[in-house]
């Protein structure tokens, strides 16, 4: 069972690594977003919930009607995990993003959105291993990979 995880895992990073970007979208492959939650025991389907309407939020604000269908829309690769020693909920975000929208807007829109409506702490971080360490794994639990 673990060594199909750690394959699993190595396709996934090595398919985010080689990201075919078309129709103008670019993967931030080198910018790591967490989003922490401030609650201990937090309920991870509410946290995955929670993170699906921020994503749906950000479209909105960014797209307007019709940001379901539209082919630019900003795609999230969330990878939630517990953290050892304080069992605080967390994710770490890849995302998927138009080339035409400025980074630093995006990100005072996405801050504004995860502070502002959800109350929730909002971090990011240029790495050269991004993808590498949101796909870690230390705990068996910390298998959520979700596409939003």
């Amino acid at each position: 069972m673990k060594q199909t995880t750690e394959k699993n895992r190595e396709r996934l990073r090595h398919a985010l690594y080689n990201y075919d970007t078309k129709d103008r979208n670019k993967l931030l492959k080198n910018t790591l977003i967490t989003i922490t939650t401030s609650k201990t025991n937090y309920s991870l389907t509410t946290f995955q919930r929670k993170i699906r309407l921020i994503n749906a939020v950000l479209n909105k604000a960014l797209f307007k009607r019709g940001w379901k269908k539209h082919i630019n829309r900003i795609v999230f690769f969330t990878f939630f995990e517990t953290s050892a020693q304080k069992e605080l909920l967390h994710c770490h975000l890849i995302i998927r993003v138009p080339e035409f929208i400025e980074r630093n807007y995006l990100f005072a829109l996405l801050n504004g959105i995860v502070w502002g409506k959800f109350e929730m702490d909002f971090d990011v971080r240029e790495r050269h291993n991004a993808i590498k360490y949101a796909t870690k794994h230390f705990r068996y639990d910390n298998d959520n990979y979700t596409v939003n």
